[in-house]
């Protein structure tokens, strides 16, 4: 079950008896086996194809008043704000380059998880770069063939 905007905390609070929260990391939402606590020590433990990604608010369980919530936590990330075109496409290569996922937002940001080398070789290419805590979406990754979300 995927949903588009995540449901309010109040709302779930208020039909569930048992609200969960998975927290995954963001490179952690393709992974087909995983066995992980719960906010509140449920052991969960997931089994699925590799074609499923999970977003931020998903819910992977919803029976007898237990509902379990995907909740990616945010991380470090280089965050960029290309001039133009040309820009963006030497940012994407050099993050690229170093087979790091790259990540666009509605904003024109260009953005990766933080990387410390990677870091060092977008400094030498004067782009608008800071770093901020961000969660990174799934469906804001490029994929090499196409994103298909």
């Amino acid at each position: 079950m995927s949903t588009q905007d995540p449901i309010p905390k109040e709302a779930l609070k208020a039909h569930y008896s048992e609200l969960h929260y998975l927290s995954l990391e963001w490179y952690e939402v393709n992974v087909s086996a995983l066995k992980r606590q719960t906010n509140r020590n449920l052991w969960v433990q997931i089994q699925k194809s590799s074609l499923v990604h999970y977003q931020d608010g998903d819910v992977i369980f919803d029976e007898n008043g237990i509902r379990v919530v995907v909740q990616i936590k945010s991380c470090d990330t280089l965050v960029l704000s290309p001039k133009d075109i040309i820009e963006t496409g030497r940012i994407c290569f050099e993050i690229g380059n170093q087979h790091i996922p790259i990540f666009f937002n509605d904003q024109g940001e260009v953005m990766a998880a933080y990387d410390g080398h990677l870091f060092g070789i977008l400094q030498g290419g004067d782009f608008d770069m800071r770093i901020e805590e961000r969660i990174l979406h799934p469906s804001q990754m490029i994929k090499a063939y196409g994103n298909f979300f």
